[in-house]
Parts: C-alpha cells; sequence; structure tokens
C-alpha cells in the first residue's frame, strides 16, 4: 500500500543506491554523506502550480469512487476490533488452514491480491494523478531466529520486484533491520557496541566500520556489565544477517530504487545504526 513518511532521503556518491538515515534521539547525529537529493525526475502529469490543501477532503478524495472509500474505511474498523484480528492472525498460523494445499492457496492468494495488485495500481494511480512517490513496506517488525528473518527477507524481495515494475521513481521501499537479523543477536550485538563505546580496551574483532553510532547522551545504561565475545554461532548469524541486507541492496540498486531503513528501537539502536552504515559504506565501494 501507499504510506506517508516524514523521513527524507539522502543520495550517496558513487551509488545507485539511496538511503535514509535517521538516527534515533539517543544517539548521535546523522552524518551527512552527501548532497541532498534534489534531482529525480516528477511525473509528467504532476501539476506545478496547484498547491495541495490537505484540509480540502471534497477535492482530496474527488476522484476516488465513495465505494472505494467506503471500503477502505470498512477496513479501518475491522483492523480495530481486536477479536477479528486474533481470529485472522489465528488463521493464517493454524497448521490445518496452511499445511491443507487448497485451504493455503485461498488464503495466500487472498493476501497476495490485497498486498501486491492492489498496491501496486495505488501507487501508480498516485502517481500519474497528483506525482506524489509512494513508499512500499512489507509489514513485518522482529525476527525471532534464522528460519524468520529468511522468510522476511525473502517478503522483501517480492517487495523489491514489485517496486521495479511499479513506473521510475514512483515508489520506494522501506525495510526494517529487525526483521531480517534475529532480534536476540540485535540485542547482543549492541550491547557489544555499547560498551566498546564506554571501555576502547574492549575489543570488536568484526567492527569493521568506526561511524559513530553512539554519543555521551545515548542511553549507555542499558548495558550494565561488560559482555562476554560473541560464540562463533552469532558470529555467523550476524554474518548471514549481513549477508541478506547486502542482498536485497543490490536489488534495490539494480532497479534503481530508493530503500528507506526504519531506524527507530532504542534498546537495539546502535545494531540497526552499524547494519545501516555498513550497508552504505559497501555500496558506495
Amino acid at each position: 500500500m501507499a504510506i506517508a513518511t516524514f523521513k527524507f532521503p539522502c543520495q550517496l556518491t558513487s551509488c545507485n543506491l539511496l538511503y535514509v538515515r535517521f538516527l534515533s534521539s539517543h544517539t548521535s547525529s546523522p552524518l551527512n554523506l552527501s548532497a541532498p537529493l534534489s534531482d529525480l525526475p516528477t511525473s509528467p502529469e504532476q501539476p506545478s502550480s496547484d498547491v495541495l490543501d490537505l484540509d480540502n477532503t471534497e477535492k482530496l478524495f474527488s476522484s476516488v469512487k465513495t465505494r472505494t472509500l467506503v471500503t477502505s474505511l470498512l477496513n479501518l474498523y475491522a483492523m480495530a476490533v481486536e477479536p477479528l484480528v486474533k481470529f485472522g492472525t489465528m488463521l493464517i498460523q493454524s497448521p490445518v488452514v496452511m499445511e491443507n494445499r487448497i485451504s493455503r492457496a485461498v488464503m495466500v492468494g487472498a493476501v497476495r491480491s490485497t498486498t501486491t495488485e492492489e498496491a501496486s495500481e495505488t501507487v501508480t494511480r498516485i502517481w500519474k494523478r497528483v506525482g506524489f512517490r509512494s513508499i512500499l513496506d512489507y509489514a513485518v517488525e522482529n525476527a525471532e531466529d534464522g528460519d524468520a528473518a529468511r522468510r522476511n527477507l525473502e517478503g522483501f524481495e517480492r517487495t523489491a520486484d514489485m517496486a521495479a515494475a511499479l513506473p521510475p521513481t514512483s515508489a520506494s521501499m522501506c525495510i526494517k533491520i529487525t526483521a531480517i537479523c534475529p532480534i536476540n543477536l540485535l540485542g547482543q550485538i549492541s550491547d557489544r557496541l555499547t560498551w566498546n563505546y564506554k571501555s576502547a580496551t574492549f575489543e570488536l574483532p568484526w567492527k569493521t566500520h568506526c561511524f559513530p553510532v553512539l554519543s555521551d547522551s545515548s542511553p549507555l545504561y542499558l548495558t550494565s556489565s561488560r559482555p562476554e565475545p560473541l560464540t562463533d554461532r552469532q558470529l555467523h548469524d550476524f554474518e548471514l544477517a549481513q549477508e541478506r541486507l547486502n542482498d536485497l541492496s543490490k536489488q534495490c540498486a539494480k532497479s534503481n530504487i530508493m530503500l528507506l531503513i526504519d531506524a527507530e528501537y532504542a534498546s537495539v539502536q546502535p545494531a540497526i545504526d552499524y547494519f545501516t552504515y555498513l550497508v552504505a559504506l559497501t555500496e558506495i565501494q
């Protein structure tokens, strides 16, 4: 679906991939890696002189059919009904439903038609009519383990494929680091980055860049004791998470899709910041 956002992109030098990096208020200020993005082409049908008045809802939605508005309203009401949401979640997670080929096809088909076809139509319509760019977000939050992270990556890759099929520059996509790296591992990495900031003698052999992800105003108290080094298994999972993010960024770069990183999660913020800079620097090189 088309999602409004208040994040602003910056374009990295010598790289077709675009990133957003908004550090949490708990961390250091964002670094200015390059000039602001100002020369993206606009839609040929975008009005040049009209001022968008968000208060004039009659004009704002004049091109949308009443049936479409009512359907959207009913969907919003349905998503606010907790028992209905729990029932839908139970159906999707039910082995009886999802392991049966017919019921799974019906369930997945219904979801896909909503999240891909309608989203594509909406993005294209908004772009052609008013020249607004949309942000596509594969709506997942946290990955509990490596299997979940791999599944989430596949969802992000499908979103990138959909964005690539849309009119050029009409859509970007947003990802969450917490969805492609197990949340517990992000916590382990954050603890070690924090302790490294507090004590320079605490070495991190796996650390490949020194961009600041912490400051004196960061919540350093979240790491109250010296952590142990990452285990071999944790290092392996860390490398896999980096590969997932790199693969996704390369896919977006190949299709010239702007990639935004949702980066507000205080307890694992250092790890998110580290990943963000890591993939940005990889693409520049």
